[in-house]
């Protein structure tokens, strides 16, 4: 008999295994740096267009809910008066109050940055992460508690549509 060497079912049973330990234990933490990554760029746009709104209202005295009246250039794929839609969500200027933008494609989490002479009482010149649902320690919810601390749960119209329930982190 010739002397054949191969690793046994065993051996190869106990590699497999480490193997899936080892990706349940990174594939969390890799979703939760997609995550942080895709939260950062929600933010970075958000507080771009509360700054160019900044900037209309000291040479206007009001705020703009056009886009177009906005000295910033932003990738969306389409704008349409106050509301610019993105291939992974939308981005809205509020009235004299606020530039809200909704990651609802990949993230489910929205960042709100309030004017500085915003017309809602108590929350000028403040920065909010919303998770959009009320499930505390949900993965979106857990994004918001990692920016911020928790402040109130609410109501929320991502889409424009139908209110849905809320968490509400400040941020800033």
């Amino acid at each position: 008999m010739k002397n054949v060497q191969a690793f046994t079912l065993i051996e190869l049973l106990v590699v497999v295994l480490i193997i899936g330990i080892l990706a349940a234990v990174a594939l969390p933490q890799y979703q939760k740096a997609v995550d942080k990554s895709r939260f950062s760029n929600l933010m970075a746009i958000t507080n771009a267009l509360a700054q160019a709104n900044e900037v209309y209202y000291l040479a206007n005295g009001e705020y703009t809910t056009d886009f177009e009246a906005l000295s910033v250039d932003i990738p969306a794929t389409s704008i349409s008066g106050n509301t610019a839609t993105f291939d992974w969500g939308t981005c809205r200027l509020a009235a004299q109050q606020e530039v809200i933008c909704f990651d609802t494609a990949r993230l489910n989490n929205a960042y709100t940055v309030y004017y500085i002479h915003s017309s809602r009482s108590g929350w000028e010149d403040h920065a909010y992460c919303v998770s959009l649902t009320n499930e505390a320690g949900s993965r979106f919810d857990k994004v918001c508690n990692n920016t911020g601390s928790f402040k109130t749960t609410t109501t929320c119209n991502p889409n424009g549509g139908s209110s849905v329930p809320c968490r509400v982190y400040t941020v800033r």
